[in-house]
């Protein structure tokens, strides 16, 4: 019994079985109808079953981003009109001023966006920014 076999046998009880719709139950049942089969290690079997890389991409999850393109460059903008502040101080600055941004900055930002500014945490801000202040930081050399 090759390798490819016992892959193509694996797939084929994650596709056309339904593994993953299953109940903890009927997993368990599928499991072991595969390992007596193929002789392979249950262990084994539910790693590689788990490993994203092995499913099909009709069952990977597509990754949804909170915060997107138009997210970034407001928060850019609005972090260099405060003077490039780091992310905690930042964080504590989109909290409080975003409406006073949108008056007296005249910068139009969507309430979705808005939304997400007041949400957001330092570490994701700094994360976001990382690129920009590696810029700032060149250029200041």
């Amino acid at each position: 019994m090759s390798q490819e076999w016992k892959n193509q046998y694996l797939r084929a009880i994650i596709e056309r079985r339904g593994y993953l719709l299953k109940s903890k139950q009927e997993k368990s049942k599928l499991l072991d109808e595969y390992c007596q089969t193929t002789g392979q290690n249950r262990d084994y079997v539910i790693r590689k079953i788990q490993d994203k890389g092995y499913l099909s991409s009709g069952f990977e999850k597509e990754k949804k981003y909170k915060y997107d393109e138009e997210f970034k460059q407001t928060l850019i903008r609005i972090w260099e009109i405060f003077g490039y502040p780091c992310g905690q101080a930042l964080e504590r600055l989109l909290k409080s001023t975003t409406a006073w941004l949108r008056i007296r900055e005249s910068i139009e930002i969507p309430d979705e966006i808005v939304q997400k500014l007041k949400e957001i945490t330092s570490s994701t801000i700094d994360l976001k920014l990382r690129d920009e202040k590696e810029g700032k930081h060149r250029d200041s050399r």
